[in-house]
């Protein structure tokens, strides 16, 4: 399946992860989510997908909306037993889809998470999954998600090997709704292509992932054209020139800021009951 890195990894995590820029964070991603976050296409859709632990056991999340292709509302239900997606290799710069086989547990109709579990390995054995949140998290407190906007990488490299890598977004955790199940509301930037991806919070071994990315509010904004001197060639326009407003505008939809993320704790009653996620090897 995907191409062997063997004993690479901790090399990369210098380059990756201790950088001073990144420790000023306190959700700052840990190699085991960065390693364990992969980009996946459903059709002309893609998003990201990432690994947790439940139990010891390995399995994979992603938004469910993803699979169902609904834009707007309830994510629906996956009534398939199993799916099959096309998975981003992430090792090397050439740009190589796997198709990939997963069992499929769905969470619930209103919850906009699919559990996933591959029926081949997809990351090294010793590079551990997050866990669940169990535990209170603070409104106000720093998050981080990951994932691939707009199906695009960025490339971290050792040596001679290269690794497509998801983007880090910073958040914080604004509040929570219930619609009709609860629903976290995370102030930041979304773009497309995060859905499915994780929310981090807290750092190094204290580290957890409380959501899933789901998507983000946006609201109409009205756009107007301006007529721009021809001899304008300054970055700034002198104070005295007049701008001409040429009366076309429209309308486009704004980034408002708000993102949307599914609490990943409902997906742990799910796999319970049907514990097939693959076994992690002991430390």
């Amino acid at each position: 399946m995907f191409r062997k890195w063997s004993g690479l990894w901790p090399f990369v995590l210098i380059s990756v992860i201790f950088c001073p820029e990144l420790l000023a964070q306190s959700s700052q991603p840990t190699t085991g989510i960065l390693f364990n976050t992969l980009m996946i296409r459903n059709g002309h859709d893609a998003g990201t997908m990432f690994a947790v632990q439940v139990d010891n056991r390995e399995y994979w999340l992603t938004a469910k909306h993803i699979l169902t292709g609904r834009k707007s509302g309830p994510a629906g239900e996956v009534k398939e037993k199993e799916i099959s997606l096309q998975v981003l290799d992430p090792v090397g710069t050439d740009i190589k889809w796997d198709e990939v086989k997963f069992k499929v547990i769905d969470p619930g109709k209103d919850v906009d998470i699919v559990v996933l579990v591959p029926t081949t390995t997809l990351t090294r054995s010793d590079i551990q999954p997050l866990k669940i949140s169990s535990e209170r998290f603070e409104f106000g407190d720093e998050c981080s998600f990951l994932g691939y906007p707009f199906a695009q990488t960025w490339m971290a490299t050792f040596k001679d090997y290269v690794f497509k890598m998801p983007y880090i977004k910073h958040c914080y955790i604004s509040g929570m709704i219930q619609q009709p199940v609860k629903v976290l509301v995370l102030d930041g930037i979304n773009n497309p292509g995060f859905s499915g991806g994780p929310v981090l919070y807290k750092t190094g071994p204290n580290q957890v992932v409380i959501g899933v990315i789901s998507g983000y509010h946006s609201e109409p904004g009205q756009v107007h054209s301006i007529e721009v001197p021809n001899d304008s060639t300054a970055v700034q326009m002198p104070k005295n020139t007049k701008v001409k407003h040429t009366g076309k505008e429209s309308v486009v939809d704004l980034n408002t800021g708000i993102i949307i993320a599914y609490i990943a704790e409902p997906i742990v009653d799910a796999v319970r009951t049907n514990p097939i996620g693959q076994p992690l090897h002991q430390k």
